[in-house]
């Protein structure tokens, strides 16, 4: 399974959003972040976001940056449940960024 893919599976639990993004409750960011362990995709970040009818609101301790200059074998899944789990009562919704295939023969 490629990312494009895998968004594509998770874009009817998107919230309703005109910029594009893919922005999920956070039971459904930790199901992408799980099917993206079992796809052996990494996640370079998550960022956690308030939403409203006037505008949409990313703070700073809110964005987890997972992108490094070298490949991590575990793709960073432990990490983005947890940073999603410490978040998941603060009325945010999350866009989780995939990144590569960690094998190579995809």
């Amino acid at each position: 399974m490629t990312r494009d893919e895998l968004e594509a599976r998770f874009a009817g639990r998107a919230l309703p959003h005109g910029g594009g993004l893919l922005l999920l409750r956070p039971d459904d960011a930790k199901a992408l972040v799980r099917e993206a362990a079992a796809a052996r995709i990494a996640i370079l970040g998550v960022d956690g976001i308030f939403v409203s009818t006037t505008k949409t609101v990313s703070p700073l301790e809110h964005v987890a940056d997972f992108s490094t200059p070298h490949r991590r074998e575990d793709g960073f899944w432990h990490e983005a449940e947890r940073f999603i789990d410490e978040r998941r009562d603060l009325g945010l919704v999350f866009e989780v960024t995939l990144g590569e295939h960690l094998d190579s023969a995809v």
